[in-house]
């Protein structure tokens, strides 16, 4: 004989199609909201403004600093084998994601042509990389920003 005594348990098949349509009700909801606080976000964010900008001073050792930028522990395999290659600096502005108030930094932007050993104790080819010189004297790598779009040179 078979025992029906759990079939009480079982829920109406109406009942799971009603929570299914809430719930896409309520992410349907929820990506509006959010969509709009980052449309909203956005418009608050800061806009580009070069002519009343202050770029700081590139340093006249630019060349010597960003040697040793890619000096440091992490940066290179093996540092003193790299051959550098600099391009001529330019004024230029990095702008932070929206996620993080879209503040605009300015300063100076070098293009570096980098090639250094790997681990084989082989060259591996030159490879472009943006530094920037912000307006407060700090120094970083903004390759990947500048890919983004996130990095520009004034014109």
């Amino acid at each position: 004989m078979i025992d029906d005594s759990y079939t009480h348990f079982v829920r109406p098949q109406s009942y799971e199609n009603n929570a299914n349509i809430h719930l896409r009700e309520k992410m349907k909801n929820l990506s509006v909201i959010a969509a709009a606080l980052l449309v909203g976000h956005s418009a608050l964010a800061e806009k580009p403004n070069p002519a009343s900008a202050n770029f700081g001073k590139l340093p006249k050792n630019y060349q010597t600093v960003i040697r040793g930028y890619y000096s440091m522990p992490g940066r290179l395999l093996d540092p003193y084998s790299a051959v550098y290659r600099f391009g001529p600096p330019q004024k230029g502005y990095a702008k932070d994601g929206v996620l993080v108030g879209g503040k605009v930094h300015y300063g100076w932007i070098v293009p570096v042509w980098v090639n250094a050993k790997n681990a084989f104790g082989g060259y591996v080819g030159t490879q472009l990389y943006y530094v920037m010189f912000f307006e407060n004297d700090n120094v970083g790598d903004v390759t990947g920003s500048f890919n983004l779009g996130r990095v520009k040179f004034v014109p």
